[in-house]
């Protein structure tokens, strides 16, 4: 759809009448990639709690705590694309009438919500190991599935990571 309308070309070759549509459909794609790094490591903190019955006391709390905060972090980042100017629809038609929150403003809770993520993405990758050494089972294969757990902290992607 977005390059139906012109997405990928020069600025001067889009038509005038597209932008509008442009920017909601860039708003749309930022809004899903927030929330899918947000539900991508909230399934990753789930399935350590679901994996092993034994994860008690301050690692299971902590868990939970990455799990409410990561969505709430990442759920404000979201939100500042929509909710930034005044008429809210001034966000996604740049050249209506209005006013817009300066961009400082996102950048900043950005790169903030982005160092948070990375941080996350380490924990969650240790926490693994901390639960499979417990396990019984032989060392290698101790080691062969925490290394396949922690692979997570090695993924791309985070180009435009609000989180």
């Amino acid at each position: 759809m977005a390059i139906d309308l012109g997405y990928g070309k020069h600025v001067w070759q889009i038509p005038f009448g597209n932008l509008n549509d442009m920017f909601l459909i860039g708003q749309i794609t930022v809004t899903l990639a927030i929330c899918s790094q947000a539900w991508s490591k909230t399934s990753f903190a789930i399935s350590l709690l679901m994996i092993h019955d034994g994860i008690h006391g301050k690692t299971r709390v902590f868990i939970w705590f990455a799990i409410v905060s990561m969505n709430m972090l990442f759920g404000v980042s979201a939100m500042l694309f929509w909710v930034g100017c005044t008429p809210l629809e001034k966000a996604w038609h740049p050249f209506m009438r209005g006013t817009c929150w300066s961009p400082n403003v996102v950048i900043t809770y950005g790169i903030f919500a982005s160092a948070y993520s990375g941080v996350m993405d380490l924990v969650l990758a240790i926490i693994p190991w901390k639960i499979i050494m417990n396990l019984q089972m032989q060392t290698r294969e101790k080691i062969g599935v925490a290394l396949a757990m922690s692979m997570g902290v090695l993924r791309r992607g985070h180009t435009r990571d609000m989180g």
